[in-house]
């Protein structure tokens, strides 16, 4: 983390970790008019102990079909949906963005659920997808998921602007009670 902070304010940086080996590069271009993005704390609580030690089983080798699915999720699935949301984001395609987001939850709820019912998926955090499957979020913002190692910690939503991510905000106030989201927004850029 120290590596990505040393690049400034407002940089993006992927940052790759493959065993021992960490690299870091500064995305170049933040397209269009930057990317909004609202956070929210849901409020209902997870056990990232449990979410963590229940995926872990899976590793190093995996024993099932379920297993298996798990290492394509959290390895070559995962660095796709991460080179997707890179094209979206270079280019400034906030809905494209939002349907990464999309993609990237339904693939968590569907194979990470089943390695952890009691904390993923529909049942095992159902605050996070009552908020997801809100239609007014859905209308407003254009795309949502549930943040780090998911459950009923915190939801993200990418909106299309500034004036998109204060409705966010304010529809998850009056739906849900939820007064603290925030904004975070990484400014437009051409280059490094």
């Amino acid at each position: 983390m120290d590596q990505a902070c040393a690049f400034g304010p407002g940089r993006l940086t992927l940052l790759t970790f493959d065993g021992e080996t960490v690299d870091v590069k500064p995305l170049q271009k933040v397209g269009g008019d930057g990317v909004h993005v609202v956070v929210a704390d849901l409020g209902a609580g997870k056990d990232t102990v449990r979410i963590l030690d229940d995926l872990q089983r899976a590793y190093p080798t995996p024993r099932s079909d379920a297993d298996r699915e798990l290492h394509a999720l959290l390895g070559e699935n995962n660095s796709a949906v991460v080179d997707a949301a890179i094209v979206a984001i270079e280019s400034g395609d906030a809905p494209g963005l939002g349907f990464v987001y999309q993609m990237a939850q339904r693939g968590f709820d569907e194979i990470a659920g089943v390695a952890c019912p009691s904390q993923l998926g529909e049942r095992g955090s159902p605050k996070l997808h009552e908020v997801l499957r809100c239609e007014k979020l859905k209308r407003a913002a254009c795309g949502g998921k549930g943040v780090g190692s998911q459950g009923d910690g915190s939801v993200q939503f990418v909106c299309d602007g500034a004036t998109r991510a204060a409705e966010v905000r304010a529809i998850l106030k009056e739906e849900f009670g939820l007064a603290d989201a925030m904004t975070i927004v990484i400014p437009p850029s051409t280059s490094a």
